[in-house]
């Protein structure tokens, strides 16, 4: 593609949606980043658009290089990329919403489906919008390349939400609040233990909590001498609750008690809701033959048999987040007392029927 071509693509892109992302441009056009990046330095002195870090803005836009202080009387916004408004996330965003009200900051959502280049595309554009800071939670656990490389070019402050760089050793890090899931695993098999179940198996949605969830169970399955049992897998992300399921939800439930499983941990708490309700109809008793803990609490005490579950800290995450992107925003990076911040906030174990052994008078 020549450069009179890539140009056109590149103001085509601003007018139909504002904004760009150049390394999401450079995939779709199957050029480099660095060309694209000189093309738009040529656009830019020609007063076609306005760049910006990672990308480009129409012309008329607020250029968020030149963005002014905010003054008194204005009402300062903080972007929030989310993956889903599901339940778990709706939780999250409602107390960050009411932590920035509470503030005098307006929270500005954007959903992203768990797909990655709408998440840069949304961060681009409230960036360009003039946004004083963002919340964001990539659609990948492990989010290195463009949307990594977009974040840490930011101009404005960014907190991750339920996710982290804690492996990232550099120069620039971003600040992160993040669920102790390790944490969360472990309660599971330690009260699962404790009540005498200890042969435990765990069932996950395969999403980005996963693998925290298997390392903290497997550190506790060492730390009290166990065997990790399978099946361990991960389950579909929707819930089990069609009829075409019913027949492998039954057959897993067999392969537990087939193996000898005792106690198993679930997440979410809509598919340990269907493991329980199908555990009925085989006649295997909950929690004498086998004991479910949920990961996740959204409708576990509604449960025909009330399910033990851990409740991450959603209130907790939003109401942080807000606070340490607002401390951001009054105190950057360069200012020399300034302390960039990890947050780990730990869940809790609601413990209910599904787990508890009931003694024999």
């Amino acid at each position: 593609m020549i450069r009179p071509q890539r140009e056109d693509a590149l103001l085509k892109e601003l007018q139909l949606r504002g904004s760009l992302v150049v390394s999401d441009i450079a995939e779709r056009l199957g050029v480099s980043v660095v060309t694209l990046r000189r093309d738009l330095a040529s656009l830019e002195k020609r007063g076609l658009l306005h760049r910006v870090h990672g990308g480009a803005t129409a012309v008329g836009r607020t250029d968020p290089g030149t963005r002014r202080p905010v003054r008194r009387g204005e009402i300062p916004t903080i972007g929030m990329v989310a993956p889903t408004t599901g339940n778990y996330y709706a939780s999250i965003i409602r107390s960050a919403n009411r932590a920035a009200q509470a503030n005098g900051v307006r929270l500005v959502l954007g959903v992203t489906n768990y797909i990655a280049r709408d998440e840069r595309r949304s961060v681009a554009a409230m960036v360009a919008a003039g946004a004083d800071g963002l919340l964001v939670t990539p659609s990948l656990a492990d989010f290195s390349g463009p949307t990594l490389d977009l974040l840490l070019d930011s101009p404005i402050p960014v907190v991750l939400l339920e996710r982290s760089l804690e492996e990232f050793v550099g120069p620039a890090r971003l600040e992160s609040v993040r669920s102790d899931h390790e944490f969360g695993a472990e309660l599971c098999v330690h009260h699962l233990v404790d009540q005498g179940f200890d042969r435990i198996a765990l069932l996950t949605a395969g999403n980005p909590t996963s693998p925290r969830l298997l390392a903290g169970y497997r550190k506790a399955i060492t730390e009290l001498g166990l065997l990790e049992h399978a099946p361990r897998r991960d389950l579909p992300e929707e819930a089990w609750v069609t009829e075409a399921r019913r027949d492998e939800i039954r057959a897993l439930l067999q392969e537990l008690v087939d193996a000898g499983i005792t106690g198993v941990i679930v997440q979410p708490d809509a598919h340990a809701m269907a493991l329980l309700q199908e555990a009925a109809e085989l006649g295997i008793r909950i929690p004498d033959d086998l004991a479910i803990v949920a990961y996740d609490d959204q409708f576990s005490e509604l449960a025909e048999i009330p399910l033990t579950a851990v409740a991450p800290p959603a209130e907790a995450l939003g109401r942080t987040a807000i606070a340490l992107c607002l401390d951001r925003m009054r105190h950057p990076v360069s200012d020399p007392l300034t302390a960039m911040q990890q947050v780990r906030i730990m869940p809790s174990l609601n413990v209910r029927s599904s787990s508890v052994r009931r003694s024999d008078g």
